[in-house]
């Protein structure tokens, strides 16, 4: 029986979310975070670039994730689960590169207002 190694994080606050798929990315395997209590490391670039689109902080902080991810080979999806269950609600997932295929891009719906 083959086994299966996913990496899952919830509420990953702030920068442990970047350790936990760093973590994932090393090790080669896929992974699915929440993301929460986002900050901006890049001396204000984001939050700046964030309030030229009109979009959260957190939003462009997890898209920005996002690229960063692909930069290394990992196809990247973000979904949002219903802001009922949760106000801090987007999942980041993180697929590593395989032979067979390489996903791109965003999977699902996603709303950059849906939290703050």
């Amino acid at each position: 029986k083959e086994r299966v190694t996913v990496v899952v994080g919830i509420h990953a606050c702030n920068y442990l979310t970047d350790v936990v798929a760093d973590a994932a990315v090393e090790a080669g395997v896929p992974f699915a975070l929440m993301p929460c209590c986002h900050a901006d490391r890049t001396a204000g670039a984001l939050k700046q670039a964030a309030a030229v689109v009109g979009l959260p902080l957190a939003a462009v902080v997890d898209v920005a994730r996002m690229g960063a991810l692909h930069e290394r080979g990992y196809g990247c999806h973000m979904f949002c689960i219903p802001a009922t269950i949760s106000p801090v609600n987007r999942i980041l997932v993180g697929i590593p590169p395989s032979p067979e295929k390489l996903c791109h891009g965003v999977g699902g719906r996603f709303s950059g207002k849906q939290h703050e």
